[in-house]
């Protein structure tokens, strides 16, 4: 089943200090494009070399070099298709925490995959509500993602000048000031869960409950 038919938000494992796994930002990129292939139904995810760099945006060297860091990580596990003309298997390690990922960040055209990258990464830094960053400045995230101010401002201010984030001050009657960092909803960041009672009228079992699944 294809991604725009099935649930609409990718799995991503809550991730910071990459620097520890050996890990770049935008391997976080190159694992959701993989995962965005898995079936649920089956758990195959088989998507060829070529498929992976053109979902996620990167040349098939970078998409190499990544998958290979996944691998090493342990986030991600690789089974070599023997076979000419068959993809490799993917699998994905079981985490505990995980972040919700729009597929519709795969359509972000005026993002370079570096930029793509970095509004995934930085997902971990906003609550699920809101969509506020827990942080209150830029050297705050980078400090608690574990990436060097240079790297994260400058993509950071991208983003903001084209709308995926959203910065303002909010002003108290007292005088004081806070600085506010938001996703704004160009992306549909907010997953609804379905009401089990208007879906299944009952308490669902497994195979229903297995419906509900992100990949």
């Amino acid at each position: 089943m294809s991604p725009e038919t099935n649930n609409q938000f990718v799995l991503l494992p809550a991730i910071n200090q990459l620097s520890q796994d050996g890990l770049h930002y935008k391997d976080l990129l190159t694992y959701v494009a993989i995962r965005s292939f898995n079936n649920n139904e089956t758990d195959d995810c088989l998507p060829g070399l070529d498929t992976i760099s053109r979902r996620s945006g990167m040349n098939k060297k970078t998409t190499m070099e990544s998958i290979k860091r996944l691998e090493l990580s342990g986030l991600l596990k690789v089974t070599k298709s023997t076979k000419k003309h068959v993809s490799n298997r993917y699998q994905f390690k079981k985490c505990s925490s995980f972040l919700q990922i729009p597929y519709s960040v795969f359509k972000t055209d005026d993002l370079t995959f570096n930029q793509r990258a970095m509004l995934v990464f930085i997902r971990q830094c906003f609550d699920s509500v809101n969509l506020e960053c827990l942080c209150r400045s830029i050297k705050a995230i980078s400090e608690f993602l574990g990436v060097t101010y240079k790297v994260l401002h400058c993509q950071f201010n991208v983003l903001i000048a084209k709308g995926y984030i959203e910065k303002s001050t909010k002003l108290y009657d007292c005088g004081d000031s806070r600085v506010i960092i938001k996703l704004t909803d160009k992306l549909n960041w907010k997953y609804q869960r379905p009401s089990y009672e208007a879906k299944f009228q009952q308490i669902p079992n497994e195979a229903q409950l297995s419906q509900l699944q992100f990949k």
